[in-house]
């Protein structure tokens, strides 16, 4: 194509797109918050320990809120570049997020771009408002061996698997009470026990109860919150800093081992309590708001990128992270089903 052709068809291009965006953003504009974002139908999972939701876009504005990894959050536009999203809190407003700390469940192009017009205002120095960095140090003397899966390798790479890495799916605040509870049904007395993640084998103080999304395999892509049971992913009070431990379960894997790490990332780690590459048969825990000690971290990395024929493996007991701050999110799965895990009849025993 002669280059005075090439000029024209991508100005026409240009020109089209701007056209088709215009209407898009003015029918946003005229829209409350919320609405906008679901007509859109984008939201961000949060990657960070704890993304800062700001009153505009750049560090220097003023914290509007906070969000815990995992949690999704509508959004209704972002900036030319793509830097910054702009977000809306339920109950606080909108606000604005970095968009290398979250994931989106769309590509960012296809929002309606919002011009930075407002000159940043001046830094804010207030420590009330800057929530101090997590730091954790590791766990000294702790080694960790690795045991050879049974059947195949998962079918897709397990940073992009929703069964594996959960903060793909992400989580919203949920309906049920922050207690423990009773279920009635049958008990599996070989079930993982979840006081089995402290040292002091303590009964869980739930402070906050949440809605994993569902997964769509259809369209491949996130479908609405599980209501059933209430809830799927429970928030539970630690000590910063305080060890995280494998809860111990009788039926071992190998090796004197009970459990296989499937996904493992700085902050968040999923356990399999059997040889299988995935989450259909057995019992899967999936723990976020650690950190993962980083000679586990590194060892499965290498293990992942080798092949997953091998992962590492988990001793009954043995310490895999650290609480990063004052709450740990715990899900537990059986034949891939997420569970209730307030049940104390089944899991705190």
């Amino acid at each position: 194509m002669f280059p005075q052709r090439k000029a024209v068809v991508g100005a026409v291009t240009r020109s089209v797109a701007a056209m088709l965006a215009v209407p898009l953003l003015m029918i946003l504009l005229y829209r409350p918050p919320v609405e906008a974002a679901t007509l859109l139908g984008a939201y961000a999972t949060v990657r960070a320990p704890l993304l800062n939701v700001r009153t505009g876009p750049g560090a220097d504005f003023e914290i509007l809120d906070t969000a815990r990894a995992g949690e999704t959050i509508p959004v209704i536009g972002r900036l030319p570049d793509c830097s910054w999203l702009h977000v809306v809190r339920p109950g606080k407003g909108e606000g604005w997020v970095a968009a290398t700390l979250v994931v989106l469940s769309s590509p960012c192009l296809a929002l309606p771009a919002v011009e930075r017009t407002a000159p940043l205002p001046a830094r804010l120095v207030s420590p009330t408002l800057v929530p101090a960095p997590v730091t954790c140090s590791g766990l000294p003397n702790e080694s960790y061996g690795s045991l050879t899966i049974s059947g195949s390798p998962t079918d897709r790479p397990a940073a992009t698997h929703p069964d594996l890495n959960l903060s793909l799916r992400g989580y919203q605040a949920g309906p049920a009470q922050a207690q423990l509870v009773h279920n009635d049904g049958p008990v599996d007395e070989r079930a993982p026990q979840l006081w089995g993640l402290f040292a002091d084998q303590r009964r869980a103080t739930i402070i906050a109860t949440y809605q994993v999304f569902d997964w769509d395999w259809g369209c491949d892509c996130r479908g609405g919150p599980l209501d059933t049971p209430p809830a799927t992913l429970l928030a539970l009070a630690t000590t910063p800093g305080e060890p995280i431990y494998t809860p111990d379960s009788p039926r071992a894997i190998g090796s004197g081992y009970e459990a296989l790490v499937l996904h493992a990332t700085g902050d968040a780690i999923t356990l399999k309590f059997t040889r299988e590459d995935n989450v259909v048969r057995g019992y899967t825990l999936h723990v976020q708001g650690i950190c993962v000690e980083p000679s586990l971290l590194a060892l499965y990395t290498a293990r992942d990128a080798a092949g997953r024929g091998e992962l590492p493996a988990l001793r009954g007991g043995q310490p895999f992270g650290r609480a990063q701050g004052d709450v740990i999110e715990v899900a537990i799965r059986d034949n891939g089903q997420f569970m209730d895990a307030r049940a104390r009849n089944h899991w705190w025993r």
